[in-house]
């Protein structure tokens, strides 16, 4: 079966069940890990952990089991090469037979790129979260074709209300709310963005608040995204409470 396991391009290894040793690896695992087949028999997944061993072999012994009483695992595990430079794999642990014998199966998929990019995502988010925060600003994103509408919980605080309290309207997000007198120009302004005549959409108006006063709004937005045929699909912005 070692020729077979040479043509996967992702790293296997097969395990004895009940010592959870390494008993064979293709090729993969030697080039991903640094170590010769038989540098890498008898290593077991503790060792490979990235972190102290005695905290990753409870863990590891945990997936074997589960695996070995035939229900799959998949799971991300930050894993160290011979040299000792760190990386993270997503690893599918099965039970199978080979040569009448029972054997746990890895198949080891680095991710590494897609962990850095996880984690530029969160970070940028966490950014944004709190620049939010600190400018103390409501959220919306509006689907122009259908009409379903998505707040944070300021913008339904702006003008008194929870989150469950607001009621999408397919007219546009706030179309409920706003003053009459002021719509026309809101609408003007949104139609002058949909056409490319500003980059942004930007706006001041008067929302109802649940008390009854009247609010003032300063709401911006952009369309995020369009359809195919070029009209305006997605548009996000947010709500800042100038009154």
């Amino acid at each position: 079966h070692c020729a077979f396991l040479d043509t996967i391009n992702d790293a296997v290894l097969i395990f004895d069940p009940e010592t959870q040793r390494i008993l064979d690896v293709n090729g993969k695992m030697s080039r991903m890990y640094g170590y010769t087949r038989q540098e890498a028999i008898q290593l077991d997944l503790g060792t490979l952990s990235a972190v102290n061993s005695t905290f990753a072999r409870p863990c590891a012994k945990t997936f074997f089991r589960r695996a070995a009483d035939g229900e799959p695992q998949l799971f991300e595990w930050e894993t160290k090469k011979k040299n000792g430079d760190i990386f993270w794999v997503e690893i599918s642990l099965g039970k199978t037979l080979i040569d009448r014998d029972e054997r746990i199966i890895a198949i080891a998929r680095e991710i590494t790129a897609r962990k850095q990019i996880e984690h530029e995502l969160k970070s940028q988010t966490d950014r944004f979260k709190h620049i939010l925060h600190g400018a103390n600003a409501g959220t919306w994103e509006w689907n122009i074709q259908t009409g379903q509408t998505v707040f944070n919980t300021r913008w339904a605080q702006i003008i008194g209300y929870t989150l469950g309290e607001i009621s999408p309207s397919p007219a546009g997000p706030w179309s409920q709310h706003i003053h009459p007198d002021d719509l026309d120009q809101s609408n003007a302004a949104i139609d002058k963005h949909f056409k490319g005549e500003c980059d942004f959409y930007s706006a001041q108006f008067r929302m109802k608040h649940k008390q009854g006063h009247w609010v003032w709004i300063l709401s911006r937005g952009k369309v995020i995204a369009r359809t195919r045929e070029g009209e305006p699909l997605w548009m996000c912005g947010t709500h800042q409470d100038i009154t």
